[in-house]
């Protein structure tokens, strides 16, 4: 059974409800493949008719899977397309042997494709390929002596950083009723269509085939139903349905009809005649005189009485016998989105009631609600006022506007390193145990600092602590700006939503690795930095940037001995050690981290 909203909430409509926020983005990525994607084109190429998933190991683009549906679009940024018409774009669901949805992209530039409201394929996403064009290409012929090729320069999922809750009807088709979507017609063509359609003057619906010959057998049905979500304002428009009493081609066998409202069904005593529809909602027509259905389209002014509109259909079944309306429901629109890690905040003042709880998979998204609609304790705001915002570390986290936070905090795990970078959105008080610094520089080998007193809002900087655990960064009454993608405090450089260390342009992540701590130089494969996490970007031509900041040094076994000798060796509580593990120790009044 076929499912769709009455009034179709686009997640767009939020950006102008915060102020004009910033789209999220999440971009395809091949590194998993041995490839990514660097701001430079990759080119894929094919030469057989049937271009299916193109060259080695390049079949999924690396998109997140799953569910999708909180996503608003795809775009497919395109360079050149050469020797095709187009190439595809195919998106399979719990099947990876049948894709369930194909885009084409027909243009250099960016084609965008839009996501939101296509719930039937996008629930359960195993994978997004890129494919040739195959049999469709007018210029498949050539492809043996010249192959076609595209050349790609990004590709990437969108939608708002807030995403709407609200609730809303939903229209069921009833039992008994045939969806028209899927349907079989003439040459096993099958009629498939993305909901919602727009139709237009010139947009039929015959499936994936444009073409009034095509046609479904109808002879078991005496009544089509369309259910209509929106229309254009200002325009005088109808839906025109084609039928047919024969198979053949010739026009004098076919007849436009026209649907109406389906509390007037019993009224209607000329289907043929032109009916104008207005405003949503469910219009039947009845087909019981014709056994072919060829097809649809709006008004397209030919009658010298339309307008050029656009009606959007969202749903058409098929009933035998009797007038059967579709059932309704309420639901609660963008609540799947609850389930994505990488939501970043929900609007709920469209929700009504009181005392809900809504449970996000990301620990860190926000929820912009009305005084009571909520029993969520915290990252609630109420009127531009959060009583308690609390962010963890590694989850994204994202700001769409400007708001005051009561009680913040922020809880940073710290593992055996015990060293760390560190960006958050508030100023805050170092935690006992913890030491901060600013990096200001290098010399080629080693990195320069000054000490950090305190934390400062949206300043990347490096910590070490005394032990490995969590410590809590915590303040009161404080303004938390809206977010930027990216925030620096000397060459350190921050992000709230993850980021990449893209390879050969200088950056440095922090890492224990086998020659010990150090920020290491990101080559040949691009370094992820999580959300609150910092990388370095510096011109030094070291290959690793060692920890020595007068005051901390990090050093290897054979440069203990030499520098230590003799010397009495302390930890942090002040204790006398005389075979040192790994770890931070003071000598001749120096912190030393031992590796």
């Amino acid at each position: 059974m076929r499912k769709i909203t009455k009034s179709l909430l686009t997640l767009a409509l939020l950006v102008l409800a915060v102020g004009g926020a910033k789209a999220e983005r999440v971009y395809a990525n091949l590194s998993q493949y041995g490839n990514k994607w660097d701001g430079t084109d990759v080119i894929f190429s094919w030469d057989a008719t049937w271009g299916n998933q193109l060259g080695p190991n390049l079949d999924a683009i690396g998109l997140p899977k799953g569910d999708l549906r909180s996503w608003q679009k795809l775009v497919v940024v395109v360079d050149e397309l050469n020797n095709c018409d187009f190439f595809r774009v195919l998106v399979y669901n719990g099947d990876d042997n049948a894709h369930n949805n194909t885009f084409k992209c027909t243009k250099t530039g960016a084609n965008e494709f839009t996501l939101s409201g296509n719930v039937d394929y996008l629930n359960k996403v195993t994978r997004i390929c890129l494919s040739g064009s195959n049999g469709e290409d007018s210029k498949k012929d050539t492809w043996g002596t010249t192959p076609a090729s595209f050349k790609v320069k990004e590709v990437y999922l969108e939608r708002p950083d807030v995403i709407t809750m609200a609730e809303e009807v939903v229209y069921d088709a009833p039992d008994g009723s045939t969806a028209l979507n899927g349907m079989t017609g003439e040459g096993s063509i099958k009629w498939t269509v993305t909901y919602p359609k727009e139709l237009g003057p010139t947009d039929g619906w015959l499936g994936s085939i444009d073409n009034e010959n095509q046609s479904v057998n109808i002879t078991n049905y005496d009544y089509l139903y369309f259910i209509v979500s929106s229309v254009e304002t200002g325009k005088k428009l109808s839906l025109r349905v084609f039928v047919s009493s024969q198979s053949s081609n010739n026009n004098d066998y076919r007849k436009c009809l026209y649907p109406h409202p389906i509390a007037e069904v019993a009224n209607v005593l000329d289907w043929e005649a032109i009916y104008y529809i207005n405003t949503p909602g469910t219009y039947v027509v009845k087909i019981s005189d014709y056994p072919l259905l060829r097809g649809f389209k709006a008004g397209n002014g030919w009658s010298g009485d339309e307008s050029n509109g656009k009606i959007t259909v969202s749903l058409a079944y098929l009933t035998a016998s009797s007038v059967v309306p579709p059932t309704s429901r309420v639901v609660t629109a963008g609540e799947e989105a609850l389930t994505d890690p990488t939501a970043l905040c929900f609007d709920v003042t469209a929700l009504p009631g009181s005392g809900r709880t809504l449970n996000a998979a990301n620990p860190n998204a926000l929820f912009i609600a009305n005084d009571g609609t909520l029993a969520n304790t915290k990252n609630v705001i109420v009127s531009g006022v959060c009583d308690n915002l609390d962010l963890t570390d590694g989850y994204p986290f994202k700001a769409p506007s400007t708001f005051t936070a009561n009680n913040a905090k922020f809880t940073k795990t710290f593992t055996d390193a015990k060293c760390g970078t560190m960006v958050i959105p508030f100023a805050a008080n170092l935690p006992l145990g913890i030491e901060a610094y600013n990096l200001t520089g290098d010399d080629g080998t080693t990195i320069t600092h000054t000490d950090a007193a305190s934390i400062a809002a949206n300043a990347p900087v490096l910590l070490k602590s005394a032990a490995a655990t969590d410590y809590e960064f915590t303040a009161t009454s404080v303004n938390i700006a809206a977010t930027v993608d990216e925030s620096t405090n000397g060459k350190l450089i921050g992000t709230y939503g993850g980021t990449t260390a893209v390879a050969g342009a200088n950056n440095y992540v922090l890492q224990n690795g086998a020659e010990g701590l150090g920020f290491f130089k990101v080559t040949g494969i691009d370094a992820t930095v999580k959300p609150f996490r910092a990388y370095l970007k510096t011109d030094a031509p070291a290959s690793r940037l060692v920890l020595d900041f007068d005051d901390i040094t990090g050093i290897n076994a054979a440069e203990l001995v030499k520098k230590v000798g003799n010397e009495t060796l302390y930890n942090l509580n002040g204790q006398r050690v005389a075979q040192p593990a790994k770890g931070l120790y003071i000598v001749n009044g120096k912190k030393v981290i031992f590796k």
